[in-house]
């Protein structure tokens, strides 16, 4: 929850989804759809599982009142093909899925799906592990690609997520991992008198080395 906080949720919280209608490729438990339901007007949640998305709508069925869950739709989609119109959704987000694509062409076309189905002025939010993280330093994935696709984790370099988010015809607008101390951190994380020019400093280099990292991505 810490590394989703500094992560997913900050990066959702600059992405607009107040009133906003919002697509989340890879539900799994549903933690997101569950904490947003009453800040977003419609929220589709899609896997390419039949049982996971099964167990997500239960778990927040389970979770919410009535009224919130009839902002939510879980349904069965492939992130590589999503089932949606053009510019269909206002904001489009995916946390530690894509990672999961055996294929580095597959991992493009999943971005470029988010891009197409976001509206022009709209936001798209990506989360991933970081190769350049001490814990995955010296691995690129943790099994063969040709397992299937939920045993598979490809660590994209910072460099390599900015990339294929370019190459998606989006524009980053704010890059960040659990290594960035926030802005609001307690005093006594960095007490210094010159507290905001340090963190600064700081941020500007360790947030390449966070073992999870995400972009906020503009479509214009």
């Amino acid at each position: 929850m810490t590394s989703k906080q500094l992560t997913d949720f900050a990066l959702i919280d600059e992405a607009g989804i107040d009133g906003a209608t919002v697509l989340n490729i890879g539900c799994f438990y549903p933690i997101d759809e569950i904490l947003f339901a009453h800040r977003v007007k419609r929220w589709i949640a899609a896997d390419l599982g039949e049982e996971t998305v099964r167990v997500a709508e239960v778990a927040a069925r389970a979770a919410l009142s009535p009224d919130l869950f009839r902002r939510l739709e879980f349904v069965v989609a492939d992130g590589t093909a999503l089932p949606f119109e053009d510019g269909e959704f206002d904001v489009t987000v995916s946390m530690s899925t894509v990672d999961h694509v055996p294929n580095a062409d597959g991992r493009q076309r999943f971005v470029a799906e988010m891009a197409r189905v976001t509206r022009s002025g709209g936001h798209v939010v990506l989360t991933v592990p970081n190769r350049w993280s001490r814990g995955y330093a010296k691995r690129k994935n943790l099994v063969p690609a040709n397992e299937a696709p939920e045993f598979f984790e490809y660590c994209f370099s910072p460099r390599e997520l900015r990339r294929m988010v370019r190459d998606a015809g989006l524009e980053v607008i704010r890059f960040t991992s659990t290594s960035e101390i926030p802005a609001l951190a307690p005093r006594p994380v960095l007490p210094s008198i010159a507290r905001r020019p340090a963190l600064g400093a700081w941020n500007a280099i360790a947030r390449y080395f966070g073992a999870r990292m995400g972009v906020l991505a503009l479509k214009r």
